[in-house]
């Protein structure tokens, strides 16, 4: 029971932590394609932005948050150059399920104009709560929700797996037991993968998303067994 409820409390917090709309708009974007399915389960949605010498200016130092899209792939453009991307045709920056681009406002007004391309292959993710926005400091807070907070739950399954081992092997029933080890390794291989863009360089983002959700799959359905 315990696993059962670390794994679901530690779910759905990340989910939240997903899920937290940013309290800004900038009115500097302008929608250029809404939410589209371009392809059988691939929406896509871009915008762009123009910044003035006034915006410049007045945002000097500051950081460019953009919204949060669950499984989303961003690309941020200006002309030909690749400002950022992490899963569009090439990974430039790496960043969990449930990171967000961070881009330096400074960058984006030497390039001028910019565009910026995010697409998901869930329906359900395809939704923006507003436009990027400037922010005056660094949200730790974000990158500890959002980067950190499933590796470090990652390596917490990885350690009951391993107390399990010796406390329960032989000690329990064996259906029990394997039901057991296997949610724990199901759960710990979800919360793994969904940050593993941080820690490894990895061009096929979408398949360890898909391998992620198998994993989460498994540790539910297994969690019910046992």
């Amino acid at each position: 029971m315990g696993s059962v409820i670390s794994a679901l409390t530690a779910f759905f917090l990340s989910i939240s932590a997903a899920l937290v709309p940013p309290p800004k708009t900038d009115t500097h974007w302008t929608t250029i394609q809404d939410w589209q399915e371009v392809t059988s389960n691939q929406f896509v949605f871009s915008a762009k932005a123009k910044f003035d010498e006034n915006f410049c200016k007045l945002n000097m130092g500051k950081t460019m948050i953009f919204p949060l899209i669950v499984h989303g792939f961003h690309k941020i453009t200006a002309g030909s150059r690749v400002l950022y991307s992490n899963g569009i045709s090439h990974a430039s920056d790496f960043r969990s399920f449930y990171g967000q681009p961070l881009v330096d406002i400074d960058r984006l007004c030497a390039e001028g104009e910019v565009l910026w391309t995010v697409q998901t292959y869930a329906k359900y993710f395809a939704r923006i709560a507003s436009y990027p926005y400037a922010t005056d400091s660094y949200p730790w807070w974000r990158l500890l929700l959002s980067e950190l907070l499933n590796l470090i739950v990652s390596s917490a399954f990885f350690l009951i797996l391993i107390v399990s081992y010796f406390m329960f092997y032989g000690r329990v029933r064996s259906q029990l037991y394997w039901s057991y080890v296997t949610s724990t390794f199901g759960f710990c291989t979800y919360f793994l993968l969904s940050s593993v863009g941080v820690l490894f360089p990895i061009n096929h983002l979408s398949i360890v998303h898909k391998c992620a959700d198998i994993g989460v799959v498994i540790g539910g359905t297994f969690i019910l067994r046992a």
